[in-house]
């Protein structure tokens, strides 16, 4: 968690398991109707809520302080959630996974606003903001880095960081002026 208290772990079962971080011992489980692996977890800027990317397609939204679901999933139109990020601002919260679409929610309520169509030839693994929300890069398992401008989805370069295997990791440095990325090469 944003205050280092809790540890939330993302079960097979679609559950998220809550551990007290300075004892170590287990506080319990959120659960919805989510039933497959949950493959991601993101906190949002104001540190109240978090969303789980599932590998049923689903995005769950959480209330911290009530440890519960905070309204429906939104679903994918296809396959499995692998990145879910939140912009600095905490209006928007992306996802993208399989089907290499990345969808813009509503925080808040959970209402689609836009559909990126697919510019990666195969699952989006990472998201990220840089940070004044101007650029969302995403990352997959084409070894791709793409840059977009954020409001319009329009790809600014899709050759910078290209990796000869899949990205799994994204990070902006605090500035938002550096970007680190993982791979598994």
């Amino acid at each position: 968690s944003p205050d280092g208290n809790t540890l939330y772990v993302g079960l097979s079962n679609g559950e998220i398991a809550m551990w007290d971080f300075r004892t170590h011992q287990f506080t319990g489980t959120l659960t919805n109707e989510c039933t497959k692996p949950v493959r991601n977890i993101a906190f949002s800027p104001d540190k109240l809520r978090f969303a789980s990317g599932n590998e049923d397609g689903t995005v769950a939204r959480w209330n911290v302080a009530t440890s519960s679901a905070d309204g429906l999933p939104m679903r994918h139109a296809s396959g499995r959630v692998d990145a879910v990020t939140f912009n600095h601002a905490g209006t928007v919260l992306c996802s993208a996974g399989q089907d290499t679409n990345i969808y813009y929610w509503n925080s808040t309520n959970g209402a689609l606003i836009k559909t990126i169509p697919r510019r990666h030839k195969k699952g989006i693994r990472a998201l990220a903001f840089n940070g004044n929300d101007s650029i969302l890069v995403s990352a997959g398992e084409d070894g791709k880095v793409i840059f977009r401008d954020a409001e319009t989805g329009e790809v600014r370069s899709d050759s910078a960081g290209e990796h000869s295997g899949a990205v799994w990791g994204l990070a902006f440095a605090p500035n938002g002026n550096l970007l680190a990325s993982c791979r598994s090469e």
